[in-house]
């Protein structure tokens, strides 16, 4: 992509936040775009791994990132149950 491709006076919204921490673009991508995340300690392992794989470690729209690698996994059938990931016995009450 050229610089030409682009406005040069770049303006945002007011309602899109920049995202700084991935903690919090975690937080804002888990109640929109994420909602169907399935959870699990696995799950957030083999999401770890993608965005290192896909080299998105410092990407600057990190909700954007964590998206692409969501969609990665889903297309590639790695995210598993999580009721089967942590707990494989739940404690019955």
């Amino acid at each position: 992509m050229g610089d030409d491709e682009y406005p040069s006076d770049l303006s945002r919204p007011e309602e899109i936040e920049i995202v700084l921490s991935w903690e919090d673009a975690c937080n804002l991508w888990l109640k929109d775009a994420g909602s169907t995340w399935p959870g699990g300690t696995e799950n957030l392992l083999r999401m770890h791994a993608k965005v290192i794989e896909l080299g998105l470690e410092d990407a600057s729209d990190k909700q954007a990132a964590l998206m692409i690698c969501f969609d990665e996994l889903i297309a590639e059938n790695a995210l598993v149950n999580p009721e089967d990931d942590d707990d494989p016995e739940p404690d019955e009450d």
